[in-house]
């Protein structure tokens, strides 16, 4: 009979930690030779053994089936980063003889890199996420309390213009009746904070 050749290639030339992969095994026929029979052997070898010698990190062995030419390995997955190498070898049969593929063999090589998990950014307003401060008033509490543990109320004198130190702005609408008809005056005066205790 005529000369039967294997093919290979590996499902991926690069994959992280502990993600499954595999290698696939092509028996291509002489034109009118019988079907194969037979067992295809997938072994690897790794993480950076450029020779492949020793002893394989893992092996899969399938019984060739249907119409014998194509042969899935199962799949393995790493638990260590580096380069790892596939070899598969045909068992023969009455018909053909046995084949065994070199190592480094083209695709059939994957790099298995070990992925770090994505930095989240901090919150810009709040870089210490153990100290949350959601009202962002820098005293590291999620309220709108002052330091002294007063309620500061967000529409309070604070949110008018500071005119001096221990005074605030006291805004007064009167009403007042002129001598010779009604009108209003609007009069704005900063009072010492004493003043308003008093």
């Amino acid at each position: 009979t005529g000369e039967l050749t294997l093919n290979t290639q590996v499902s991926d030339a690069q994959t992280n930690l502990d993600q499954p992969f595999h290698d696939t095994a092509t028996l291509n026929v002489p034109d009118g030779g019988p079907t194969p029979t037979g067992v295809i052997a997938f072994r690897v070898f790794g993480p950076d053994n450029d020779t492949c010698e020793g002893t394989e990190v893992f092996n899969s062995f399938i019984a060739l089936s249907g119409d014998g030419t194509t042969a899935n390995s199962d799949d393995f997955a790493a638990t260590t980063a580096g380069t790892y190498h596939w070899i598969a070898s045909y068992s023969g049969d009455n018909n053909y003889d046995p084949i065994n593929a070199p190592c480094n063999e083209p695709g059939e090589t994957t790099v298995v890199v070990d992925q770090d998990p994505p930095i989240v950014d901090p919150d810009p307003s709040n870089p210490d996420p153990s100290n949350p401060d959601e009202n962002g008033d820098g005293d590291g509490d999620t309220n709108d309390n002052d330091h002294d543990g007063h309620k500061h109320d967000k529409d309070d004198s604070d949110d008018l213009p500071d005119t001096g130190a221990g005074t605030h702005t006291l805004l007064i609408l009167a009403l007042g009746l002129g001598l010779t008809g009604t009108g209003y005056l609007a009069v704005r005066r900063n009072t010492p904070r004493r003043d308003l205790d008093e």
